[in-house]
């Protein structure tokens, strides 16, 4: 299709289908023939190509399918908030063709320079399989997007993140990340800038315990290595996850974690009795340089003098204790 505007300088009807691409210009339905091209002269000055007969040039709204009956069904099944699809991570094909707009008016806050329009929305209901950061990008789609996500509290609930342009090949499409926490569920809105189209949505979500340092003790990056001592922690001081897993974050580690921090004695890491040659295989696996953590949370049990590292000072305080076992 062309440029959006003109009055057309065909005459309709033409010989082809309206709704299809019909390899002539203009169409066999005389009223929709002339909408049409009321609002796009290419389909009936040159060829009524798909852009005619589906959602128009850029899904701008001004096709057959949008503007004539062509048993589209009344536009996508999750056009209004309360028939949200449900979705989780991965990739989702979806349209806005046919849809209307009944989401709430976007703050101004979502403002980034081009104004707060916000058109033809649908709706996916997500549940996040991650306590973290989750991403829904629709830099994939093939027209001009907008994107919000909401809390799931009324239709819909108050406004997490909101997204106009941020990627795609004319940098016009959108994405954005919000926190999100396991077994609570959020509502995704996706409506163009100005019209109407195709496109993809990916979700992909990546959890706050994600972290490479050892629970046990302050390992001074955020989050730590086990992911169940992680996720309570966190839920109880976030900072532990956003921050730095502090001495803070190790005591709460300490009483929530059970066995995680668990260590009857210096070196004995299976809790035998004894520092035998299945405990120095498990203290040579932790073994760093001085001052760098040790990542495992087990690793407490081979740091004999306290200070976050299973280095050589540890390994020989392990081999004067060693006893062979039984």
């Amino acid at each position: 299709g062309g440029c959006c505007g003109g009055g057309g300088g065909g005459e309709c009807p033409g010989p082809g289908d309206c709704c299809v691409a019909n390899g002539s210009a203009g169409c066999d339905d005389a009223s929709c023939c002339v909408a049409v091209c009321a609002c796009d002269s290419f389909c009936c000055d040159t060829d009524w190509d798909a852009a005619c007969a589906g959602a128009g040039l850029g899904g701008n709204g001004c096709g057959a399918e949008v503007l004539c009956d062509c048993g589209g069904g009344g536009g996508p099944s999750n056009d209004e908030c309360a028939d949200a699809v449900l979705v989780g991570e991965g990739t989702i094909q979806f349209e806005t063709i046919g849809a209307t707009t009944d989401g709430p008016a976007l703050p101004a806050s979502c403002d980034e320079g081009f104004g707060l329009s916000f058109q033809a929305d649908i709706w996916f209901l997500y549940t996040p399989s991650c306590d973290g950061a989750a991403t829904v990008s629709l830099c994939d789609s093939l027209y001009d997007t907008r994107l919000a996500v909401y809390t799931d509290a009324g239709c819909p609930g108050a406004l997490l993140a909101c997204n106009d342009d941020a990627c795609g090949t004319d940098g016009f499409e959108s994405e954005l990340t919000v926190d999100v926490s396991v077994g609570i569920s959020y509502l995704i809105r996706i409506g163009g800038f100005n019209g109407m189209g195709l496109g993809t949505m990916t979700i992909g979500c990546e959890s706050a315990c994600s972290g490479v340092g050892g629970c046990c003790w302050a390992n001074g990056l955020p989050s730590c290595d086990d992911s169940t001592c992680c996720t309570q922690v966190c839920a109880i001081d976030p900072s532990c996850c956003e921050t730095s897993w502090s001495g803070v974050c190790v005591a709460w580690a300490e009483a929530l974690c059970g066995s995680v921090c668990e260590c009857g004695a210096f070196g004995d890491f299976d809790g035998d009795g004894d520092r035998d040659v299945n405990d120095y295989v498990e203290l040579f696996g932790c073994v760093t340089a001085p001052g760098v953590p040790s990542s495992g949370s087990g690793c407490s049990c081979g740091d004999s003098d306290g200070d976050g590292d299973v280095d050589l000072l540890d390994v020989g305080a392990f081999m004067a204790l060693a006893d062979g076992g039984g």
